[in-house]
């Protein structure tokens, strides 16, 4: 039985390059112009539970944040996929898809292999995560002082001078500027765990979006700050590394 994908999207021409792109892939399609729609459809008798959704961030109605969370509250459709489209593409806006529950981002404009890619991989890390969790025990997860201290760049932090009275000094800086670094890093490490925790207590709706936007605006202060320090490249690397390790 082929795989059932819902798309959710306020373009007709994205939501009919995706019908034929995914009908020609062998996978049965339904999409909707926004998630009010799409969430209404899946309240009537006619509908079924989707293998996967695809739904745009910038949606009139609901934003695509919030039809995650919706979907994700739903008990009949706990095993559905998530899959975000947005034209975004900054660490921070990856970021907030993953907090609320999306298991792959694509960023607009796509193509339509590359979407395929994702659609088969998410399906497929689906499979394995079930069978995963029926053959072994769930890791032990990492603590935000071992991700704020995982992989120190030696480009930022660099090896140590001869023992003069003014290279003395440097290395003082070079230790209070490390301080600074790992102490960001380590902010933005807890904010996000504080925010996954936070997130399983919540109610759905309003309150849980209001939630994840303070959380992803003190993130993001806290990454700004870090940008001041090693710069903004080296900074969303260190960004991107630190939530590697969740």
């Amino acid at each position: 039985m082929s795989a059932f994908v819902m798309v959710i999207d306020d373009s007709l021409v994205i939501r009919k390059i995706l019908e034929t792109c995914l009908h020609r892939a062998g996978y049965e399609v339904k999409s909707f112009p926004d998630g009010v729609e799409a969430l209404c459809w899946l309240n009537t008798t006619e509908a079924h539970i989707p293998d996967l959704v695809v739904v745009d961030v910038g949606l009139p109605k609901l934003d695509g944040y919030q039809i995650i969370q919706q979907i994700k509250v739903r008990p009949a459709l706990e095993r559905t996929r998530l899959v975000i489209l947005s034209r975004r593409d900054g660490v921070l806006d990856r970021l907030k898809g993953r907090l609320v529950g999306a298991h792959a981002y694509l960023t607009k404009p796509f193509k339509t292999d590359r979407l395929l890619a994702v659609i088969q991989t998410t399906l497929g890390n689906a499979v394995r995560s079930a069978e995963g969790a029926r053959g072994q025990g769930r890791h032990e997860p990492v603590s935000s002082e071992a991700m704020a201290r995982s992989h120190v760049s030696a480009e930022v932090f660099p090896p140590p001078r001869h023992s003069t009275s003014m290279n003395i000094k440097h290395r003082e800086q070079d230790c209070r500027r490390m301080e600074a670094i790992y102490g960001r890093r380590q902010r933005i490490a807890q904010e996000y765990e504080a925010a996954t925790r936070g997130l399983t207590g919540l109610a759905s709706g309003t309150a849980k979006h209001e939630f994840i936007t303070r959380r992803m605006e003190q993130m993001g202060a806290y990454h700004e700050t870090l940008k001041q320090l090693v710069g903004e490249q080296e900074a969303s690397r260190m960004l991107a590394e630190t939530l590697e390790a969740l």
